[in-house]
C-alpha cells in the first residue's frame, strides 16, 4: 500500500470508477468541511494520507453514504473521528514525496478507536513493479460531465452524482514504478480527481 498525492483526472474516455465500501479507508474533511482528502487506517489509531492534507483541524468520516445530486452526505457521529492535529509527521517536499502519518482520537460517542471498529491495513514493505495490478480507493469528485485532460474528450461516469466525494474504486496497473532518479513516483492508469489526495494504491 502506498499513499499518493494526486493531481490527475480521467485517464480514458469514460470515468470507470465504481462505488466501494472498504471500511478502513475514510474521508478526511476540515472541521468546516470545505476540503476533502482520503485517509487510510494502518493501526488502531494511526492513519496515512498525503502531506498536503496535514496540519489542519480535521475529522475522518467512515461508512460514508453515497452522495445525493453531487452533494456529500455525512455519516452518523459514531463513524466520525477527530484527528489529533499535534500528531502529524509529514513531508511535502518534491514530486512524489508528500506523505503524512497521524492519529485520530477515540470516537466521542463510543469511546472506541477507529482501527478497532473500522479495521486497518497492515504496513508491508514491498517494492512495486511496472505492470503490477493495482486498485485505488478514494473519496473524490465524480461527475457525469468530467473533462478528459489526455484526449480532450469528455469523460462520463453515469453514477457521478452519487459517487462524488463518497467512496469509489478503480482497477488498473502501474505504468511506471519510479521515473529516472525518483523512485517514489508511481504512474498509473486509474481515474483520480480532486479529493483523491492521500488515496492508497493497493496491489
Amino acid at each position: 500500500m502506498f499513499s499518493i498525492n494526486i493531481h490527475a483526472e480521467v485517464c480514458k474516455y469514460d470515468d470507470e470508477r465504481i462505488a466501494s465500501t472498504q471500511k478502513p479507508i475514510g474521508r478526511m474533511v476540515t472541521i468546516d468541511r470545505d476540503s476533502v482528502c482520503t485517509a487510510t487506517m494502518i493501526s488502531s489509531s494511526c492513519f496515512v494520507t498525503s502531506g498536503v492534507c496535514a496540519k489542519q483541524n480535521k475529522v475522518i468520516e467512515f461508512n460514508v453514504p453515497q452522495s445525493i445530486d453531487n452533494q456529500p452526505i455525512h455519516p452518523s457521529e459514531e463513524n466520525i473521528y477527530e484527528v489529533d492535529s499535534t500528531s502529524f509527521i509529514f513531508d511535502t517536499r518534491g514530486v512524489g514525496q508528500p506523505w503524512s502519518v497521524a492519529k485520530v482520537f477515540p470516537n466521542k460517542i463510543t469511546g472506541k478507536k477507529a482501527g478497532d471498529i473500522q479495521g486497518f491495513f497492515p504496513v508491508i514493505s514491498k517494492k512495486p513493479r511496472k505492470n503490477d495490478p493495482i486498485i485505488i480507493y478514494q473519496y473524490a469528485l465524480t461527475d457525469p460531465d468530467r473533462y478528459d485532460v489526455r484526449s480532450g474528450e469528455v469523460g462520463v461516469n453515469i453514477n457521478g452524482k452519487t459517487l462524488s466525494y463518497s467512496q469509489s474504486s478503480g482497477l488498473g496497473k502501474l505504468i511506471n514504478a519510479g521515473i529516472f532518479l525518483l523512485p517514489s513516483i508511481l504512474e498509473h492508469d486509474i481515474d483520480t480527481t480532486s479529493g483523491a489526495a492521500g488515496a492508497p494504491i493497493i496491489n
